[in-house]
């Protein structure tokens, strides 16, 4: 779905990267009498040109895109459900390419190691916590002992079970 880095080092202007989203700068058919394509129909609505570099696009953010896009006309008429995905990928590639947004598979990465971190984080924080928790022996054997003693996670109460 993302321009690989080999794909993105090909992209440098508007035109590299629609031609990689696949949005056509040929006019829908002579039969339909379309002047216009969809890529000059939407650089002309942004006022840029083809050989613009993708940096132009890439200042948008994804809700700024989206929200040009419904603007968006290709000769009067609204441009198609495939025109608009292609339109969309135009904007991800130039977002990609300049480093202002990561690849899925990079974003992904990121979050399998994020939780990785956190759930270690959280191991090690519930047994530093069942090991520094302690209850006054005053409480709950003798009134007259002083001590405190460590709480025993279930395996050792199971385990102190089978002994007894």
């Amino acid at each position: 779905m993302d321009p690989s880095a080999a794909e993105a080092e090909r992209i440098v202007t508007i035109a590299d990267a629609a031609n990689w989203a696949g949005l056509s700068d040929q006019p829908p058919g002579a039969e339909s009498g379309a002047s216009t394509s969809p890529l000059s129909g939407l650089l002309a609505m942004l006022g840029y040109e083809s050989s613009a570099p993708i940096r132009q696009i890439a200042i948008y953010s994804q809700d700024d895109w989206s929200r040009l896009l419904g603007n968006w006309t290709v000769n009067g008429a609204p441009p198609t459900p495939a025109q608009l995905a292609q339109a969309g990928l135009l904007g991800r590639a130039c977002r990609i390419c300049t480093g202002a947004e990561l690849r899925m598979e990079e974003v992904r990465a990121n979050a399998a190691a994020a939780l990785t971190a956190a759930a270690s984080q959280a191991t090690s924080q519930t047994a530093a916590a069942q090991a520094s928790v302690t209850f006054k022996l005053s409480a709950t054997i003798d009134q007259n002992a002083d001590g405190e003693a460590p709480k025993l996670s279930a395996e050792e109460i199971s385990s102190a079970f089978q002994r007894y």
